[in-house]
């Protein structure tokens, strides 16, 4: 019990080894050109089938929420498409709560699905 150990740090775990491994993944990111299956910013007209809207209307509970069409071609991806639910809030509630009281959580991977004219459209 009397040896003396010394305490050791690899370089990974060292403030340089950090900075090191922070550069080499932004090095390699490219931002300029997203990975499918995201279409291009406005330019969902390019969608396999380009159906009018790929979203469809339910009325629940005072409320109204947009749905994904089962019939409208999905990109793959995840989380799946069929589970996204885009809800209409009333005039006057912000959308944190309207999904809050919905029991939904907002999912930021839909965006560039929503984001478009046929969402707007809907």
């Amino acid at each position: 019990m009397r040896t003396k150990v010394e305490p050791f740090l690899p370089y990974e775990y060292t403030c340089e080894g950090m900075l090191e491994r922070v550069s080499a993944y932004i090095e390699h990111q490219d931002f300029c050109h997203p990975d499918p299956p995201f279409p291009p910013l406005n330019a969902s007209k390019s969608w396999p089938g380009n159906p009018p809207s790929p979203f469809m209307l339910l009325q629940h509970n005072n409320t109204s929420t947009l749905v994904w069409a089962p019939n409208a071609t999905a990109p793959p991806c995840w989380p799946p498409l069929s589970a996204l639910q885009l809800l209409l809030a009333p005039e006057g509630l912000s959308c944190a709560r309207s999904c809050t009281e919905e029991n939904l959580v907002c999912e930021p991977a839909f965006f560039p699905f929503i984001n478009n004219l046929e969402a707007f459209g809907g």
